[in-house]
């Protein structure tokens, strides 16, 4: 898996930010994606990053939609 689109929540412009995290190869078994906690992202490199609390995550057939307080993150 691997994170397809960032957005940030309170701007109405459908582009992407933060492009350094696009489409990288995800370890999902040590990424922690839990609303109430800040989200973690852990790359297969073994490199990662943290960012602010999650709110709410949707999930669907091929992509998980992560909530956070500022962005919106889809993982696919």
């Amino acid at each position: 898996m691997e994170i397809t689109s960032i957005k940030n929540k309170h701007v109405h412009s459908n582009m992407d930010v933060c492009p350094q995290y696009l489409h990288k190869e995800l370890d999902m078994t040590k990424s922690i994606i839990q609303i109430g906690k800040p989200l973690v992202i852990v790359f297969a490199t073994g490199s990662y990053f943290g960012h602010e609390e999650v709110v709410d995550i949707g999930r669907n057939t091929k992509d998980i939609r992560i909530e956070t307080i500022n962005k919106i993150w889809i993982i696919s």
